[in-house]
């Protein structure tokens, strides 16, 4: 029988009070990592309820809340906050979590559990499991496990680039999903059969939109692929249906865009048998996290030659929470120390390299308003499709081969 899951996201869209200084609404984030949570969880033999209103319109009484929860009777209840201190700007920042005094042990092991994830994959700072007279943990039945959250601080200058962010709240959501997932030992749905993908041909072509070249046209890459190879030097290369070009064999490129051909754990693997610091090992799940569209291997790579797995050396150290060496909007020398960000917190430096990464891409929907990319110019979007191009741009002019071959050593 499938497990029962109960979210609550905090508060309501117009609750008085629950908002940033820039008047982002609490439960706008609360809502975004419930839903994150769900997503997370769709290939689980799980059901999920909610019990505010997902519209955000009303604030639903918290008596009402906590009737539906004990109604439902579920395996995990779990409230989704943010905090605030002053609801004035200041540097205070961390997460924490929150049990009741009254309910079992349990509970308050399960606290930790959810706080120790969240820190590990925002990077903010863990604030610890407290325990509270919080009504909405209070009111539901001793028998159901039962743990309130806080993220980080809507009124701090640390945690909100980070809350407000897509990332932020997808390593919060992927947090408590993770929880989820090994404290009710959750089990993934039975797979149902693939579907067969509609046909498709790659034709070999000089250009895309020049047909009276084609000398072919393939449903296998493997076969549009060998007749490019064999027509190079006339300027063959494979284009699919759309007129992308799928494959140059004038060029070994490798694309910054991409899924990852190895998990973070096998990353980590690597890592460790580079002899890369502790930091730098744990940095892999975060980068797999939040990498969106990024391929996690590239930036994990380039992130390894810059800090050197995590040791420096350099004119900076790891008190700059800065994993890729970017520079501050003014830049200045390499051998400037100053001329380098300091990141508020590693999850603040590994989104900011993604986004860095992605911006070079030409990833859609870039460049981002809310970003802690301090060279974000929208100048640079497009401009290095792959990791050679990087090459003389962010680095030295052999840094894209050398990004390679440790791909090549991690992915072996």
């Amino acid at each position: 029988m499938a497990k029962k899951i109960v979210l609550d996201a905090g508060h309501g869209y117009n609750t008085l009070g629950k908002r940033t200084p820039k008047d982002m609404r609490e439960w706008t984030m609360n809502d975004a990592i419930c839903r994150y949570t769900v997503s997370f969880l769709a290939d689980y033999d799980v059901t999920l309820t909610r019990c505010d209103d997902i519209t955000g319109k009303t604030d639903v009484a918290l008596l009402q809340r906590t009737n539906t929860i004990n109604s439902v009777n579920p395996d995990l209840f779990i409230s989704i906050h943010h905090n605030a201190n002053t609801g004035i700007w200041g540097n205070w920042t961390g997460v924490e979590t929150y049990s009741h005094p009254s309910k079992p042990k349990r509970d308050a092991d399960l606290a930790k559990l959810f706080v120790d994830e969240m820190s590990r994959l925002t990077g903010l700072r863990n604030r610890g499991a407290k325990q509270a007279d919080f009504h909405m943990i209070r009111e539901t039945k001793s028998t159901i496990p039962s743990v309130l959250c806080e993220g980080g601080f809507m009124d701090s200058t640390i945690d909100e680039p980070v809350i407000i962010s897509e990332r932020g709240q997808k390593a919060y959501a992927q947090a408590v999903a993770n929880v989820c997932i090994s404290y009710l030992n959750l089990q993934k749905k039975t797979a149902s059969p693939p579907s067969v993908p509609a046909a498709s041909l790659y034709r070999i072509r000089k250009s895309a939109d020049d047909a009276s070249s084609q000398i072919g046209a393939y449903s296998s890459l493997d076969s549009a692929k060998k007749i490019a190879d064999e027509n190079k030097a006339q300027g063959y290369k494979v284009y699919d249906m759309s007129g992308n070009l799928i494959y140059n064999p004038n060029v070994s490129a490798m694309p910054i865009i991409g899924k990852p051909s190895v998990t973070y754990r096998q990353a980590q693997e690597w890592a460790a048998k580079k002899g890369a610091t502790a930091q730098f090992i744990t940095l892999a799940e975060i980068y797999w996290a939040v990498c969106g569209e990024v391929n996690p291997v590239v930036a994990y790579a380039q992130a390894a030659l810059e800090t050197g797995y995590g040791k420096f050396g350099g004119v900076i150290n790891a008190s700059y929470n800065n994993p890729c060496g970017l520079k501050t909007t003014n830049g200045g020398g390499d051998s400037d120390p100053s001329a380098h960000n300091k990141f508020c917190c590693w999850f603040s430096g590994v989104l900011a390299h993604i986004d860095h990464l992605a911006l070079y891409a030409g990833v859609a929907g870039y460049p981002r308003t809310y970003t802690p990319d301090p060279r974000h110019f929208p100048y640079l979007y497009g401009s290095a499709k792959t990791v050679e191009e990087l090459s003389g741009k962010w680095s030295t002019a052999e840094s894209g081969e050398v990004i390679k071959r440790l791909i090549s050593e991690m992915t072996q």
